[in-house]
């Protein structure tokens, strides 16, 4: 077995902390008889993933799986792989303590056994008479659950219709803002957001989880929009710099703010909202939440120099539209701040060029010629029906009236 640190954003506090890690463990738990070798290695987007708690998976790791890892293993862990530790003044490397197949196969054929799968999937496939009692189709919603919860997309603010008017920048990013920016995966702190939740709903701290596990639960997960320390929010500056972390500004107060309290700000006073971006938007893992935390905090537009593929199509499948920044003009070419409101103007149809109405705090009016990343008129049928969801659902009913 290897203690392998995730690489997946669930990475350790800090490198000098995640460099003595291995050894630490190895001491640990082979004294115990458990683990018998460790490794730690990072994925791409690492720098972006913050100083999120250790969230350590115990599982199998083969030598080819381990090879490659080294291969593709950032500067900063390398050398873990040459070097575990030094017990007793003697350096331990991982040929010192891998197990030969041997070791493996003995605790294998003394821990697994047939019979611990059959008892649970036997009764699980088991043709039962039926007892005639009625079993409803819908499922059993529990309010308190922090997992799975009923979704909110056609209620609310979700249920009604997108003005594009009035809306006012929740940020303004520079370029290369990764799914992990938008919506990070990583261990849940208890001074984030989203553990104070889990907090106030009687979750212990050491039962938190990741994020990514509360997927299915939206007041875990909205709470996770932002969440990320390496975040550079353009409207957030402190002493004449822009502050790195999860922040906001709320305006037109000015008040700079934990992200989250931002959108509850927002989403209480059912404010529309833009994000203004550089390019590269959403780059990196596809992931959907980071289309769908954005929508869920009143997210109606996003204006960018350009977009990655897959996230563009994840926020029309949330009924975000996607407006991009025609060459040679950006974010800084206009000045922008964050003080304005923005209205967007025009005739949706594939790649057209619509208008970004942008309305100055000294009365000034900037218009702004835009393309449409809606591509194709399937796209815009998305987009109008308010989502993927949403044109599910109204297909759905159309075909069970006729038929």
């Amino acid at each position: 077995m290897a203690v392998w640190l995730a690489t997946v954003g669930l990475n350790g506090p800090r490198w000098a902390q995640a460099q003595s890690a291995p050894f630490f463990l190895f001491k640990r738990y082979t004294s115990e008889g458990g683990v018998r070798t460790c490794a730690l290695a990072c994925g791409p987007g690492i720098a972006r993933r913050g100083e999120s708690q250790a969230f350590l998976h115990v599982m199998d790791v083969a030598p080819t799986l381990l090879d490659m890892a080294k291969v593709f293993a950032c500067d900063a862990v390398s050398e873990l792989f040459e070097l575990v530790g030094v017990l007793d003044g003697k350096q331990v490397t991982l040929k010192d303590i891998w197990p030969t197949d041997a070791e493996i196969d003995a605790v294998v054929a003394k821990s697994v056994n047939p019979t611990q799968f059959r008892a649970v999937y036997e009764p699980m496939f088991r043709k039962e008479a039926d007892d005639g009692k009625s079993i409803s189709p819908l499922y059993a919603w529990r309010e308190m659950s922090t997992y799975i919860r009923r979704p909110p997309y056609w209620e609310g603010a979700l249920a009604g219709a997108r003005t594009l008017k009035g809306l006012r920048p929740l940020a303004v990013l520079p370029d290369n803002i990764t799914t992990d920016h938008l919506s990070p995966s990583n261990a849940i702190m208890m001074d984030s957001a989203a553990g104070e939740y889990l907090h106030k709903m009687g979750v212990p701290e050491e039962d938190f989880n990741s994020y990514a596990t509360h997927r299915g639960d939206h007041l875990t997960t909205q709470r996770a929009t932002f969440a990320n320390k390496e975040l550079v929010n353009e409207m957030v500056v402190v002493d004449g710099q822009v502050k790195k972390g999860s922040l906001a500004r709320i305006e037109p107060e000015g008040k700079v703010t934990r992200m989250w309290e931002a959108i509850e700000t927002y989403m209480e006073r059912k404010q529309p909202l833009i994000i203004v971006a550089g390019a590269d938007y959403g780059q990196g893992s596809s992931r959907d939440w980071a289309a769908k935390g954005v929508r869920l905090a009143g997210v109606e537009a996003i204006a960018a120099e350009g977009f990655e593929r897959i996230h563009r199509t994840n926020l029309i499948g949330m009924g975000v539209l996607p407006l991009e920044f025609k060459p040679g003009t950006t974010r800084l070419t206009l000045g922008i701040d964050g003080t304005e409101t923005y209205d967007v103007e025009g005739q949706l149809t594939p790649r057209a060029t619509l208008t970004l109405v942008v309305n100055r705090r000294n009365g000034e009016v900037v218009r702004v010629p835009m393309t449409c990343r809606l591509d194709s008129d399937e796209e815009v049928s998305v987009y109008e029906a308010g989502g993927v969801l949403q044109r599910f659902a109204k297909d759905f009913l159309e075909a069970t009236a006729t038929a």
